[in-house]
């Protein structure tokens, strides 16, 4: 009994897509931040733009618990 039990709980994917990563998703609008600001003229320090997602990115790892999958 406590092998299939033991089983079941190795075969539960613990992964998600891709595409679900909160921490994908901000790293994408972080670039696109970066990218469209010259095109504005409004222009972050590179320090503090590293700060933003360091910050960002600690935070998410702190709040994630699943691995991804392609």
């Amino acid at each position: 009994m406590l092998d299939k039990i033991i089983k079941i709980i190795k075969s539960i994917d613990r992964t998600k897509k891709w595409y679900t990563s909160k921490t994908l998703w901000i790293n994408v609008i972080a670039l696109a931040a970066m990218l469209i600001q010259s095109y504005y003229g409004f222009i972050i320090g590179a320090e503090e733009q590293a700060a933003i997602i360091v910050v960002a990115n600690l935070i998410l790892r702190a709040v994630t618990g699943e691995g991804l999958r392609l």
